[in-house]
């Protein structure tokens, strides 16, 4: 069964590559938005004449937020629109009679995406930041304990968007409800904004919800900003805990919806 699934991967990945001309307007669209957040948060600090602003100096800001964008790509696994397009086609029948997890399937197929996404998007949009900027790299510590809360970040973004995927099963169509989920998701993870650049009531609030262990975590450690072991290992054992959460409720939503499947087709 293994050997299905890295062969469902790899075969993501060679389909990722087909379309040439999709991922380098997704490179050149990553790269024009890192040169405008560029110019409006050095507009920021040269405006407020101060080198450190909120905690953050420039370099720690724009390497939170250009970050971002290229981290955007990885934690985007299209797995509800995967699972809403095989309700609708009526494909999610089949699933039932093969001899493998739903969820593991999907997974499979949707990490082959995004190794193919890291290849071609995220690593040119690492290069401009790191090379054409010149931003420095982070700590070695920094950049050990990031590795395992991107990991972990990706992991949670597959269960939530596979978690509106399932609503599906109800309403035949998630455009309304996946595009609800991604605002919510850049507003209150810190994608767009880091965190804290929130008021301190509203970012000691934001950092208890899972939003900020999608981004805010694994950025503030790419960034490089002020955080001491403890503080770090408590965001990743946070990370771990609302992975455990979300695995038992998506399990559980999915028993549930698979009663109440309606197919529109095959």
């Amino acid at each position: 069964m293994f050997r299905a699934y890295t062969t469902v991967t790899k075969n993501a990945v060679m389909s990722s590559f087909t379309y040439r001309a999709h991922f380098l307007f997704q490179i050149l669209g990553s790269l024009v938005g890192i040169v405008i957040l560029w110019y409006l948060w050095h507009s920021v600090y040269q405006g407020s004449g101060q080198t450190t602003l909120r905690g953050m100096t420039f370099e720690q800001t724009f390497l939170y937020v250009s970050l971002g964008t290229a981290l955007f790509v990885l934690m985007r696994t299209w797995a509800e629109w995967f699972i809403n397009g095989q309700i609708r086609s009526g494909d999610i029948v089949v699933h039932f009679f093969r001899p493998y997890d739903h969820m593991a399937w999907t997974f499979s197929e949707n990490l082959g995406q995004v190794i193919g996404n890291l290849i071609t998007i995220t690593v040119p949009s690492l290069a401009v930041i790191f090379l054409v900027f010149q931003m420095p790299w982070p700590d070695a510590w920094h950049l050990l304990l990031a590795v395992p809360a991107v990991i972990q970040a990706f992991l949670l973004s597959f269960m939530i968007d596979y978690f509106i995927g399932i609503t599906a099963f109800w309403t035949q169509s998630i455009w309304g409800i996946s595009a609800g989920k991604d605002v919510i998701v850049l507003l209150l993870s810190g994608a767009m904004v880091p965190l804290p650049w929130f008021p301190d009531a509203v970012r000691d609030v934001l950092l208890w919800l899972p939003f900020a262990s999608l981004y805010n975590t694994p950025l503030s450690l790419f960034a490089g900003a002020p955080l001491d072991l403890i503080t770090v290992l408590g965001r990743l054992g946070l990370q771990t805990v609302w992975l455990v959460i979300i695995l038992f409720g998506v399990r559980a939503y999915f028993g549930l919806a698979s009663r109440k499947l309606t197919v529109a087709g095959g």
